[in-house]
């Protein structure tokens, strides 16, 4: 929201690569070998609800930021696809 309508875009693309990546992924590779193996794909669940569980304390601990601050860093179209198609947030 800081850095304006132009540079969301390259975070939006970076996002929907990252989006069809892991569904080309998924449908072509991790599908096939998940379903010829059903303990890797109840090992991998688990894996998934405590990531979220730390996703969700992270969340909880971290602090707001200040929406009204004009402190606005500089960051490289590189920076915001990449933060796209990661999933990164800005911890600053």
């Amino acid at each position: 929201m800081n850095y304006g309508v132009k540079n969301c875009i390259w975070t939006a693309l970076g996002d929907v690569s990252a989006n069809l990546f892991q569904a080309t992924l998924v449908i072509f590779v991790i599908g096939t070998f998940l379903s010829d193996n059903p303990n890797f794909l109840n090992f991998f669940k688990w894996v998934g609800v405590i990531y979220l569980m730390y996703l969700a304390y992270d969340v909880y601990k971290s602090s707001p930021k200040d929406v009204n601050s004009k402190i606005i860093s500089t960051k490289s179209v590189f920076s915001f696809y990449k933060d796209g198609f990661f999933g990164c947030r800005n911890k600053s």
